[in-house]
């Protein structure tokens, strides 16, 4: 039975880490899949200990730091992981 939308987002929110199912996987491609203009990113500030939300610029533009930072790398994972989703259906 197919996974529902809702069943798809819990599975990665649960561990960004995780191997995660084929749907699962469709969406992360298609997610990560698009334009880096204007994608949203993670830079890595103290390395394995903080990290800050970034906006990609275009080609030769530089990169937009916004001013959220992360302690725990899978908080930051989860984050983005729900901007782009907005994002994508916007």
């Amino acid at each position: 039975m197919p996974e529902t939308d809702t069943d798809i987002e819990a599975a990665f929110l649960a561990d960004p880490f995780a191997d995660h199912g084929p749907e699962l996987q469709r969406l992360l491609f298609a997610l990560r899949d698009q334009p880096a203009a204007g994608k949203l990113v993670l830079i890595e500030v103290e390395p394995g200990r903080k990290w800050q939300l970034a906006r990609l610029g275009g080609r030769g533009q530089p990169v937009e730091r916004l001013d959220h930072y992360f302690d725990d790398l899978r908080a930051a994972e989860r984050h983005v992981f729900r901007l782009r989703l907005d994002e994508r259906q916007a």
